[in-house]
Protein backbone atom coordinates (compact mmCIF):
# COMPACT_ATOMS: atom_id res chain seq x y z
CA UNK A 1 0.00 0.00 0.00
CA UNK A 2 1.57 3.52 -1.09
CA UNK A 3 1.93 6.11 1.38
CA UNK A 4 0.39 10.07 0.89
CA UNK A 5 1.90 12.68 0.04
CA UNK A 6 0.38 16.72 0.80
CA UNK A 7 1.88 19.38 -1.05
CA UNK A 8 0.66 22.76 0.61
CA UNK A 9 0.48 25.90 -1.23
CA UNK A 10 -0.76 28.81 0.59
CA UNK A 11 0.54 32.25 -0.28
CA UNK A 12 1.67 33.82 -3.37
CA UNK A 13 0.83 33.26 -7.16
CA UNK A 14 1.11 32.53 -10.41
CA UNK A 15 3.01 29.27 -11.85
CA UNK A 16 6.41 29.52 -10.18
CA UNK A 17 4.53 27.84 -6.76
CA UNK A 18 3.70 24.69 -8.36
CA UNK A 19 5.54 24.24 -11.71
CA UNK A 20 8.94 22.40 -10.19
CA UNK A 21 6.63 20.14 -8.32
CA UNK A 22 5.47 17.50 -11.11
CA UNK A 23 8.36 16.15 -11.52
CA UNK A 24 8.68 14.57 -8.06
CA UNK A 25 4.91 13.84 -8.42
CA UNK A 26 4.91 12.04 -11.19
CA UNK A 27 7.60 9.72 -10.15
CA UNK A 28 5.59 9.41 -6.55
CA UNK A 29 2.45 8.29 -8.62
CA UNK A 30 4.22 6.37 -10.64
CA UNK A 31 5.36 4.20 -8.14
CA UNK A 32 1.62 3.97 -6.58
CA UNK A 33 1.85 6.12 -4.15
CA UNK A 34 -0.89 8.97 -3.09
CA UNK A 35 -0.63 12.67 -3.90
CA UNK A 36 -2.71 15.69 -3.23
CA UNK A 37 -2.24 19.38 -3.51
CA UNK A 38 -3.68 21.73 -1.84
CA UNK A 39 -3.24 24.99 -4.07
CA UNK A 40 -3.90 28.58 -3.13
CA UNK A 41 -4.58 29.03 -6.56
CA UNK A 42 -6.75 26.04 -7.67
CA UNK A 43 -6.86 27.52 -11.40
CA UNK A 44 -3.32 27.73 -11.92
CA UNK A 45 -2.53 23.82 -11.40
CA UNK A 46 -5.34 22.58 -13.43
CA UNK A 47 -2.72 22.08 -16.00
CA UNK A 48 -0.47 19.31 -13.78
CA UNK A 49 -3.22 18.14 -12.01
CA UNK A 50 -5.10 16.59 -15.07
CA UNK A 51 -2.33 14.95 -16.28
CA UNK A 52 -0.58 13.87 -13.61
CA UNK A 53 -3.92 12.12 -11.58
CA UNK A 54 -3.26 13.91 -8.85
CA UNK A 55 -5.95 14.86 -6.21
CA UNK A 56 -6.87 18.67 -6.45
CA UNK A 57 -8.50 20.63 -2.95
CA UNK A 58 -8.49 24.39 -1.87
CA UNK A 59 -6.06 25.47 0.58
CA UNK A 60 -7.52 27.66 3.41
CA UNK A 61 -7.70 31.23 1.64
CA UNK A 62 -5.19 33.58 3.81
CA UNK A 63 -6.91 37.10 2.79
CA UNK A 64 -4.26 39.88 2.21
CA UNK A 65 -5.28 43.35 4.45
CA UNK A 66 -4.28 45.72 1.59
CA UNK A 67 -1.68 48.57 2.87
CA UNK A 68 0.02 51.60 1.15
CA UNK A 69 3.41 50.74 2.74
CA UNK A 70 5.58 47.69 1.71
CA UNK A 71 6.24 45.14 4.20
CA UNK A 72 9.28 45.84 6.60
CA UNK A 73 9.32 42.02 7.11
CA UNK A 74 8.65 38.49 6.62
CA UNK A 75 6.52 38.84 9.86
CA UNK A 76 5.02 41.99 9.01
CA UNK A 77 3.49 39.79 5.52
CA UNK A 78 2.32 37.55 7.87
CA UNK A 79 0.32 39.51 9.81
CA UNK A 80 -0.79 41.41 6.53
CA UNK A 81 -2.15 37.99 5.80
CA UNK A 82 -4.22 37.42 9.15
CA UNK A 83 -1.77 35.34 10.92
CA UNK A 84 -1.36 37.74 13.85
CA UNK A 85 -5.61 37.51 14.56
CA UNK A 86 -5.95 34.39 16.74
CA UNK A 87 -9.17 33.48 15.59
CA UNK A 88 -8.28 34.45 12.18
CA UNK A 89 -5.22 31.99 12.53
CA UNK A 90 -7.12 28.67 14.46
CA UNK A 91 -9.96 28.55 11.63
CA UNK A 92 -7.04 28.30 8.97
CA UNK A 93 -4.91 25.48 11.33
CA UNK A 94 -8.08 23.93 12.22
CA UNK A 95 -8.97 23.31 8.20
CA UNK A 96 -5.72 22.56 7.30
CA UNK A 97 -5.79 20.09 10.19
CA UNK A 98 -8.93 18.57 8.51
CA UNK A 99 -7.22 18.54 5.07
CA UNK A 100 -4.24 16.01 6.87
CA UNK A 101 -6.83 13.81 8.59
CA UNK A 102 -8.52 14.23 4.96
CA UNK A 103 -5.57 12.98 3.09
CA UNK A 104 -4.04 11.12 5.73
CA UNK A 105 -0.83 12.89 4.82
CA UNK A 106 2.55 10.52 6.18
CA UNK A 107 4.27 13.62 4.86
CA UNK A 108 3.47 17.46 4.65
CA UNK A 109 5.35 19.32 1.36
CA UNK A 110 5.29 22.87 2.37
CA UNK A 111 5.79 25.30 -0.15
CA UNK A 112 4.80 29.01 1.45
CA UNK A 113 2.11 27.87 3.46
CA UNK A 114 3.03 29.45 6.87
CA UNK A 115 -0.61 28.56 8.49
CA UNK A 116 -0.07 24.91 7.07
CA UNK A 117 3.48 24.87 8.90
CA UNK A 118 1.88 25.83 12.33
CA UNK A 119 -1.04 23.05 12.02
CA UNK A 120 1.53 20.74 11.13
CA UNK A 121 3.15 21.45 14.93
CA UNK A 122 -0.55 20.51 16.38
CA UNK A 123 0.81 17.20 14.57
CA UNK A 124 3.09 13.93 14.75
CA UNK A 125 3.33 14.62 10.77
CA UNK A 126 6.67 15.59 9.29
CA UNK A 127 7.56 18.35 7.35
CA UNK A 128 9.47 18.95 4.15
CA UNK A 129 10.16 22.40 2.91
CA UNK A 130 9.65 22.81 -0.93
CA UNK A 131 10.43 26.43 -2.05
CA UNK A 132 12.60 28.85 -2.16
CA UNK A 133 14.94 31.09 0.31
CA UNK A 134 12.76 34.12 0.49
CA UNK A 135 9.73 32.29 2.07
CA UNK A 136 12.15 30.26 4.52
CA UNK A 137 13.87 33.58 6.51
CA UNK A 138 17.00 33.29 8.00
CA UNK A 139 17.65 31.82 12.08
CA UNK A 140 17.86 34.79 13.63
CA UNK A 141 15.96 37.18 16.00
CA UNK A 142 14.34 39.60 15.19
CA UNK A 143 13.79 38.44 11.61
CA UNK A 144 15.75 41.06 9.01
CA UNK A 145 14.45 43.79 7.35
CA UNK A 146 13.10 43.47 4.08
CA UNK A 147 14.27 46.61 2.41
CA UNK A 148 18.04 46.86 3.95
CA UNK A 149 18.78 50.20 2.06
CA UNK A 150 16.06 51.84 4.73
CA UNK A 151 17.05 51.05 8.14
CA UNK A 152 14.60 50.68 10.87
CA UNK A 153 14.95 50.86 14.27
CA UNK A 154 15.56 47.44 15.81
CA UNK A 155 12.92 47.85 18.52
CA UNK A 156 10.21 48.04 15.46
CA UNK A 157 11.21 44.54 14.08
CA UNK A 158 10.88 43.17 17.37
CA UNK A 159 8.12 44.81 17.87
CA UNK A 160 6.27 43.54 14.59
CA UNK A 161 7.70 39.85 15.43
CA UNK A 162 5.82 39.52 18.61
CA UNK A 163 2.36 40.27 17.64
CA UNK A 164 2.90 37.28 15.24
CA UNK A 165 4.69 35.28 17.95
CA UNK A 166 1.99 35.90 20.00
CA UNK A 167 -0.80 34.91 17.63
CA UNK A 168 0.76 31.65 16.96
CA UNK A 169 1.31 30.56 20.83
CA UNK A 170 -2.03 31.22 21.50
CA UNK A 171 -2.80 28.50 18.53
CA UNK A 172 -0.40 26.05 19.53
CA UNK A 173 -1.72 25.92 23.35
CA UNK A 174 -5.17 25.54 21.97
CA UNK A 175 -4.34 22.46 20.86
CA UNK A 176 -1.78 21.76 23.68
CA UNK A 177 1.57 21.53 21.48
CA UNK A 178 4.57 23.86 22.69
CA UNK A 179 5.29 27.65 21.53
CA UNK A 180 8.00 28.46 19.41
CA UNK A 181 10.29 31.34 20.92
CA UNK A 182 11.11 32.75 17.56
CA UNK A 183 9.86 33.09 14.43
CA UNK A 184 12.28 31.32 12.59
CA UNK A 185 11.29 28.72 14.71
CA UNK A 186 8.06 28.01 12.83
CA UNK A 187 10.49 26.94 9.83
CA UNK A 188 12.53 23.93 11.82
CA UNK A 189 10.87 21.01 10.47
CA UNK A 190 12.16 17.48 9.48
CA UNK A 191 13.00 18.70 6.30
CA UNK A 192 14.98 21.78 5.70
CA UNK A 193 16.85 22.22 2.78
CA UNK A 194 15.72 24.63 0.51
CA UNK A 195 15.05 24.61 -3.90
CA UNK A 196 17.89 26.61 -5.70
CA UNK A 197 21.25 27.58 -5.21
CA UNK A 198 23.41 30.01 -2.57
CA UNK A 199 23.76 32.80 -5.80
CA UNK A 200 19.70 32.50 -5.57
CA UNK A 201 19.12 33.35 -1.87
CA UNK A 202 17.74 36.42 -1.21
CA UNK A 203 18.83 36.66 2.30
CA UNK A 204 22.72 36.75 3.86
CA UNK A 205 22.88 33.42 5.98
CA UNK A 206 25.00 32.72 8.49
CA UNK A 207 25.87 29.17 9.25
CA UNK A 208 25.88 26.34 7.14
CA UNK A 209 22.71 25.88 4.64
CA UNK A 210 21.69 23.32 2.43
CA UNK A 211 20.25 23.28 -1.14
CA UNK A 212 18.83 21.05 -3.52
CA UNK A 213 19.49 22.62 -6.14
CA UNK A 214 16.93 23.27 -9.58
CA UNK A 215 15.65 20.59 -11.63
CA UNK A 216 13.46 22.15 -13.81
CA UNK A 217 9.58 21.30 -14.38
CA UNK A 218 7.39 18.20 -15.85
CA UNK A 219 7.79 17.83 -19.82
CA UNK A 220 3.76 18.57 -20.15
CA UNK A 221 3.80 21.72 -22.82
CA UNK A 222 4.83 22.07 -26.40
CA UNK A 223 8.47 22.61 -27.52
CA UNK A 224 8.87 25.80 -28.22
CA UNK A 225 9.30 26.99 -32.03
CA UNK A 226 10.50 30.78 -32.69
CA UNK A 227 10.18 32.84 -36.07
CA UNK A 228 12.19 30.88 -38.21
CA UNK A 229 14.68 34.41 -38.89
CA UNK A 230 18.56 34.71 -37.77
CA UNK A 231 19.24 36.65 -34.59
CA UNK A 232 19.29 35.82 -31.05
CA UNK A 233 16.27 34.06 -29.69
CA UNK A 234 15.11 35.56 -27.15
CA UNK A 235 12.26 34.26 -24.90
CA UNK A 236 9.78 36.33 -23.15
CA UNK A 237 7.59 35.80 -19.93
CA UNK A 238 5.60 38.55 -18.94
CA UNK A 239 3.01 39.93 -16.95
CA UNK A 240 0.92 43.03 -18.16
CA UNK A 241 0.37 44.20 -14.32
CA UNK A 242 4.24 44.36 -14.34
CA UNK A 243 6.14 47.56 -13.92
CA UNK A 244 7.72 48.60 -17.23
CA UNK A 245 5.81 45.97 -19.27
CA UNK A 246 5.04 48.14 -22.45
CA UNK A 247 8.88 49.55 -21.95
CA UNK A 248 9.82 45.76 -22.57
CA UNK A 249 7.24 45.22 -25.40
CA UNK A 250 8.48 48.31 -27.18
CA UNK A 251 12.03 47.00 -26.41
CA UNK A 252 11.78 43.72 -27.95
CA UNK A 253 9.90 45.01 -31.05
CA UNK A 254 12.82 47.40 -31.72
CA UNK A 255 15.59 44.88 -31.06
CA UNK A 256 14.26 42.91 -34.42
CA UNK A 257 15.40 39.26 -33.19
CA UNK A 258 13.62 36.05 -33.20
CA UNK A 259 11.35 36.29 -29.97
CA UNK A 260 8.69 34.18 -28.23
CA UNK A 261 6.34 36.09 -25.91
CA UNK A 262 4.30 34.18 -23.13
CA UNK A 263 1.97 36.83 -21.46
CA UNK A 264 -1.70 35.60 -20.48
CA UNK A 265 -3.16 38.78 -19.67
CA UNK A 266 -1.50 40.89 -22.47
CA UNK A 267 -4.85 43.68 -23.41
CA UNK A 268 -5.94 43.12 -26.96
CA UNK A 269 -4.29 46.41 -27.81
CA UNK A 270 -0.59 44.46 -27.18
CA UNK A 271 -2.07 41.83 -28.54
CA UNK A 272 -2.50 43.47 -32.17
CA UNK A 273 0.77 45.43 -32.11
CA UNK A 274 2.36 41.99 -31.40
CA UNK A 275 0.76 39.82 -34.59
CA UNK A 276 1.90 43.02 -36.53
CA UNK A 277 5.74 42.11 -35.87
CA UNK A 278 6.96 38.92 -38.14
CA UNK A 279 10.19 38.63 -35.38
CA UNK A 280 7.55 38.09 -32.50
CA UNK A 281 5.04 35.15 -31.84
CA UNK A 282 2.91 35.30 -29.14
CA UNK A 283 1.86 32.83 -27.42
CA UNK A 284 -1.33 31.47 -25.78
CA UNK A 285 -0.26 28.90 -23.97
CA UNK A 286 3.04 28.21 -22.08
CA UNK A 287 5.56 26.06 -23.33
CA UNK A 288 8.64 23.22 -21.88
CA UNK A 289 10.32 25.84 -20.18
CA UNK A 290 13.18 23.48 -19.93
CA UNK A 291 13.58 23.19 -23.75
CA UNK A 292 13.02 26.85 -24.27
CA UNK A 293 15.64 27.40 -21.62
CA UNK A 294 17.93 25.13 -23.65
CA UNK A 295 17.41 27.19 -27.07
CA UNK A 296 17.30 30.22 -26.48
CA UNK A 297 19.53 33.25 -25.85
CA UNK A 298 18.26 34.85 -23.64
CA UNK A 299 15.54 35.35 -21.41
CA UNK A 300 12.95 38.77 -20.44
CA UNK A 301 10.53 37.74 -17.35
CA UNK A 302 9.22 39.27 -14.25
CA UNK A 303 12.04 37.67 -12.05
CA UNK A 304 9.99 34.42 -11.06
CA UNK A 305 12.04 32.65 -9.07
CA UNK A 306 11.89 29.43 -10.65
CA UNK A 307 11.99 30.16 -14.14
CA UNK A 308 14.96 32.62 -13.82
CA UNK A 309 16.71 29.78 -12.01
CA UNK A 310 15.96 27.84 -14.94
CA UNK A 311 17.73 30.11 -18.10
CA UNK A 312 20.27 30.52 -15.96
CA UNK A 313 20.66 27.38 -15.01
CA UNK A 314 21.03 26.19 -18.60
CA UNK A 315 23.75 29.38 -18.91
CA UNK A 316 21.08 31.96 -20.20
CA UNK A 317 21.63 36.00 -19.12
CA UNK A 318 18.37 37.82 -18.35
CA UNK A 319 16.49 40.96 -18.33
CA UNK A 320 14.38 41.00 -15.39
CA UNK A 321 10.95 43.19 -14.63
CA UNK A 322 9.76 42.37 -10.66
CA UNK A 323 6.92 43.47 -9.97
CA UNK A 324 7.29 43.20 -5.60
CA UNK A 325 9.74 42.74 -2.97
CA UNK A 326 10.37 38.78 -3.27
CA UNK A 327 10.91 39.21 -7.06
CA UNK A 328 13.14 42.65 -6.35
CA UNK A 329 15.41 41.05 -4.18
CA UNK A 330 16.10 37.85 -5.86
CA UNK A 331 16.77 40.20 -9.10
CA UNK A 332 19.23 42.06 -7.29
CA UNK A 333 20.94 38.66 -6.37
CA UNK A 334 21.52 38.05 -10.08
CA UNK A 335 22.74 41.69 -11.27
CA UNK A 336 25.50 41.25 -8.40
CA UNK A 337 26.57 37.83 -9.71
CA UNK A 338 26.90 39.04 -13.16
CA UNK A 339 23.83 36.78 -15.00
CA UNK A 340 22.06 38.94 -15.88
CA UNK A 341 20.32 42.83 -15.52
CA UNK A 342 17.41 44.58 -13.55
CA UNK A 343 14.67 47.31 -14.60
CA UNK A 344 14.32 48.93 -11.28
CA UNK A 345 10.70 48.93 -10.33
CA UNK A 346 10.25 52.45 -8.20
CA UNK A 347 12.26 53.94 -11.23
CA UNK A 348 11.51 54.62 -15.23
CA UNK A 349 11.69 52.32 -17.64
CA UNK A 350 13.08 54.34 -20.45
CA UNK A 351 16.59 52.64 -20.43
CA UNK A 352 14.47 48.83 -20.39
CA UNK A 353 16.18 48.77 -24.29
CA UNK A 354 19.57 49.98 -23.20
CA UNK A 355 20.05 46.82 -20.53
CA UNK A 356 17.94 44.55 -23.59
CA UNK A 357 21.18 46.11 -26.04
CA UNK A 358 23.58 45.51 -23.19
CA UNK A 359 22.52 41.66 -22.90
CA UNK A 360 22.17 41.01 -26.54
CA UNK A 361 26.03 42.46 -27.18
CA UNK A 362 28.13 42.06 -23.93
CA UNK A 363 29.65 38.82 -23.72
CA UNK A 364 29.96 39.26 -20.37
CA UNK A 365 26.65 38.30 -18.78
CA UNK A 366 26.32 34.63 -21.02
CA UNK A 367 30.40 33.81 -19.56
CA UNK A 368 28.87 34.45 -16.06
CA UNK A 369 25.73 32.02 -16.66
CA UNK A 370 27.59 29.62 -18.46
CA UNK A 371 30.30 29.76 -15.33
CA UNK A 372 27.21 28.97 -12.90
CA UNK A 373 26.19 26.40 -15.23
CA UNK A 374 29.45 24.70 -15.58
CA UNK A 375 29.67 25.08 -11.63
CA UNK A 376 26.31 23.33 -11.18
CA UNK A 377 26.68 20.73 -14.37
CA UNK A 378 26.08 17.72 -12.15
CA UNK A 379 22.98 19.05 -10.45
CA UNK A 380 21.02 17.25 -13.25
CA UNK A 381 17.42 16.99 -13.41
CA UNK A 382 17.39 13.39 -12.61
CA UNK A 383 20.05 13.72 -10.12
CA UNK A 384 18.13 16.26 -7.98
CA UNK A 385 14.73 14.77 -8.09
CA UNK A 386 16.41 11.27 -7.00
CA UNK A 387 17.64 12.63 -3.88
CA UNK A 388 14.30 14.97 -3.26
CA UNK A 389 12.58 11.59 -3.55
CA UNK A 390 14.47 9.57 -1.38
CA UNK A 391 14.37 12.31 1.48
CA UNK A 392 10.42 12.24 0.81
CA UNK A 393 10.11 8.48 1.16
CA UNK A 394 12.58 8.41 4.32
CA UNK A 395 10.68 10.94 6.01
CA UNK A 396 7.29 9.57 5.28
CA UNK A 397 8.22 6.24 6.73
CA UNK A 398 9.16 3.97 3.29
CA UNK A 399 10.68 0.72 4.55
Amino acid sequence: MGLSFLYAWELGENLGHVATFPPIAKRLLADGHRVTIAARETATVTTFTSQLSAQLLQAPYLTETPSPKPPLSYPDILLRFGLGQPHVLQGHVEAWRSIFELTKANLIIADHAPAALVAARTTNIPVMLFNSGFFVPPRQTPLPALRPWQPLPNQQLVDIELRLLKSINQCLHSFDAPPIQAAWELFEVAETTLLGFPEFDHYNRQGKISYWGYFGSADISDAPAWPDLPGQKIFAYLRAKSKHFVDAVNALIVAGQPTLIYCPDAPPAVQQALAAQPHIHHLTHLVNLAHAAKMTDLLVSYAGFFTTAAFIHAGKPVLLLPQQLEQFLFAKRIEKNGFGLMVHPEHGGQDTGLKLSRLLTEPVFRNNAETFRQRYINFSQNTVVDNILRRMLQLAGSP
